[in-house]
């Protein structure tokens, strides 16, 4: 009876602390997010706006395809419940937070999967149009958010502000994982200051530009989807080490005056931040044209503005710095861009977050520089002791497809296994043995897919449908199979493999 007594006081011990683990945000240095013994799965989705997009929708909607056939069901639920995070940068973000957030999206996506012989045609009805287009392109004449805001009214079909905590637009594939929006803070210097309006800049002091030389903090928001996502705490604090004593120092106005940044408290609560403010913030790629650029005072502002302390801090920024330039308010704003300045692919910021497997959804435009900076710990961001493009050259596990139409397209699916390297930049320490399962999608849009988003050209549908195609031709079938079992968990299809697979 004392050893049950024993037993069940050990037990409940362990209970309290899981829960008291899990009510607070923790190191992005943790081992796992999951402490219960469980390999962590991270699905990530690397930026590059609408060829981003387009790609992974035409790849899921191939795999959706290959799983009604084979179990009859086409729908994300299914396809993602092994991933225990949702990461995204940039277009990756706009395509992970529509599927999370749109009902619109998400039904077009798994239409897609159901009649994969429509599926280009549903994406630029549905998603995709150019009428969407345009509206987007014509949003942005004032800020980068108001594009992002038209893209969400018009591409995703939501209206009014929606929150991260809307638990009536949340769909239900996502409810219960995390969602990390990776992010770049940047910091500016004395002499390429970050521009707010045509006379006040500011810059930040940071413990690293010294010895680092960076410009640029990787940071990420993080939010857990459920019930109780309007309430709750960040899963992971927006940076580590490097956010703290974080000093803004303004030039020509607010007093000239410096003051903290509580980086890590501003983004405490997400389950209040706005969808458009964080797509907006991942995704302002131009951030850079803000930076050192202090004569150009009437040029579209590009960056993502958040204003502390705000029940909406995106919306607040944007309104202090882009609209009405009030001084109290804009001295208390700063700024925060798109997540490739620091990791484009997002697959740092799961590493860091603790995932043990990372499934990541990579496009072949300018992939080779974003591999290599992963690889490079000299480089500051880099998170690996071995060359990612080495280890895909070298793996034993990969598999490409090719397009089974004449739009030219290729899909390479490879597992390789790396050990990580101290990060001081993403918190991330050395030594842990992460595997990664690469799909890297290459086509005819790579190198001028920033031209086709004009109104009236409709390659991106085609894009997808060459995709949608090839991943789920009968003569690619046994590929898609080992592709749903290893990639994506979903081990019933290993024993279905009719033949051995060879590189």
């Amino acid at each position: 009876m004392l050893a049950v007594a024993l037993l069940a006081v050990a037990l409940l011990a362990v209970a309290l602390l899981e829960v008291s683990l899990l009510k607070q945000p923790v190191s992005r240095s943790s081992p796992s997010r999951v402490l219960r013994g469980k390999v962590t799965w991270a699905v990530t989705f690397e930026g590059n706006g609408q060829l981003a997009e387009s790609d992974y929708a035409g790849v899921v909607a191939g795999l959706l395809a290959v799983s009604k056939e084979e179990k009859g069901t086409a729908n994300l639920s299914s396809l993602l419940e092994a991933f225990d995070y949702v990461v995204g940068n940039s277009g990756g973000v706009w395509y992970s937070g529509m599927l999370a957030y749109s009902e619109k999206v998400r039904s077009a996506q798994e239409s897609m999967g159901s009649f994969p012989e429509r599926a280009g045609a549903i994406w630029n009805q549905e998603v995709f149009s150019s009428e969407d287009v345009a509206a987007m392109l014509e949003g942005g004449k004032t800020s980068w958010y108001d594009a992002i805001e038209e893209m969400k009214r018009t591409s995703a079909g939501l209206l009014g502000h929606i929150e991260l905590g809307n638990i009536t637009a949340m769909q239900s594939w996502v409810k219960g994982k995390i969602w990390l929006m990776a992010v770049s803070l940047p910091t500016g210097s004395r002499s390429e200051r970050i521009r707010v309006n045509s006379t006040l800049t500011y810059a930040i002091n940071n413990w690293q530009e010294v010895s680092m030389g960076n410009t640029y903090i990787p940071a990420v928001i993080s939010v857990k989807l459920d019930k109780n996502t309007a309430d709750s705490p960040a899963p992971f604090p927006i940076c580590g080490e490097q956010c703290k004593q974080l000093k803004m120092v303004h030039y020509g106005g607010c007093e000239e005056s410096s003051g903290d940044i509580n980086a890590v408290q501003a983004f405490s609560r997400p389950g209040r931040f706005l969808f458009t403010g964080v797509l907006t913030s991942s995704s302002a790629y131009l951030m850079s044209n803000d930076i050192g650029n202090v004569s150009d005072g009437e040029s579209v502002s590009q960056l993502a503005w958040v204003q502390p302390g705000t029940t909406h801090p995106f919306l607040s920024g944007e309104e202090a710095v882009v609209y009405h330039h009030s001084s109290e308010d804009v001295c208390k704003s700063f700024a925060l861009g798109d997540g490739a300045y620091t990791d484009n692919t997002g697959i740092a910021n799961a590493v860091a977050a603790g995932a043990d497997v990372v499934t990541a959804f990579l496009n072949g435009d300018s992939l080779s520089t974003w591999l290599e900076a992963l690889s490079d710990p000299s480089h500051g961001y880099g998170v690996f002791k071995e060359s990612l493009q080495e280890s895909m050259q070298n793996s034993q596990e990969r598999h490409t497809i090719y397009n089974v139409t004449e739009n030219r397209i290729s899909v390479t699916f490879v597992i390789v296994r790396v050990t990580t390297a101290q990060s001081l930049w993403f918190d991330v320490s050395e030594g842990k043995q992460v595997q990664l399962n690469l799909i890297v999608i290459e086509g005819f849009l790579d190198a001028t897919w920033y031209w086709s988003v004009y109104p009236g050209v409709k390659s991106f549908g085609w894009l997808v449908q060459s995709l949608v195609d090839s991943v789920a031709a009968s003569e690619n079938r046994e590929v898609a199979k080992w592709v749903l079992s290893e990639f994506f968990g979903q081990k019933d299809f290993k024993n279905q493999l009719d033949v051995p697979l060879y590189p």
